[in-house]
């Protein structure tokens, strides 16, 4: 309860929740568990206390039909070249959390974004805002913390300069979209499949 900060408003919850938190327990000690058959370990996190049903709704979206996927060009052939770690060339941002909020499009469109930047402009990296994208993106079919799709964000982007996050901090809920067009940062281009980015600042 102390190092995730949980609050529980009854004693009744606080039992309710001890009990989910005792079958993440049992299921810990049998993944870590000597000859376990598991490849992996496991460990107690904020999600302990949650039921599965809780879980599941918490990662997945709740109307995933009333966002239809827009037309894409033709996909090109894919062909390996190697692999490569880029958290190696200092081009990847911390890990985030989305929290409560359906936003994982906002995050996954931000990050790339992000990290195509610095790889192109030697190495710049902002932290930027999927906030703003949260907020600000509903006209080009995002649906807030309910959904959306990261190449809506970047149409967005086309237009708009994302902020940087300690510009526009997230928050974990939509709010009202308070863009500012001089604090924006860098902006996408479209080309094909293809997402390239350039400063606006």
């Amino acid at each position: 309860v102390s190092e995730w900060n949980k609050t529980y408003s009854t004693r009744e919850e606080f039992n309710f929740r001890m009990g989910e938190w005792i079958k993440t327990e049992a299921f810990i000690q049998e993944v870590n568990a000597p000859g376990s058959e598991h490849t992996h370990t496991a460990g107690h996190n904020k999600f302990s206390d949650m039921t599965r049903e809780e879980y599941k709704r918490f990662l997945t979206l709740p109307k995933t039909d009333v966002l239809p996927v827009p037309p894409m060009d033709d996909e090109e052939e894919y062909v390996p070249n190697g692999s490569k770690d880029w958290r190696d060339g200092n081009c990847v941002t911390a890990v985030k959390n989305q929290e409560q909020c359906g936003s994982c499009y906002a995050f996954s469109a931000t990050e790339t974004v992000e990290s195509s930047y610095c790889i192109h402009q030697g190495g710049k990296l902002w932290t930027l805002s999927p906030q703003q994208i949260v907020d600000c993106s509903q006209q080009y079919g995002n649906q807030g913390c309910n959904g959306g799709w990261y190449f809506y964000a970047w149409n967005y982007l086309q237009s708009h300069g994302q902020e940087e996050e300690s510009a526009y901090p997230y928050k974990g809920k939509q709010t009202s979209c308070t863009y500012n067009a001089s604090a924006g940062k860098v902006k996408t281009t479209s080309q094909g499949t293809h997402i390239s980015q350039s400063s606006s600042a």
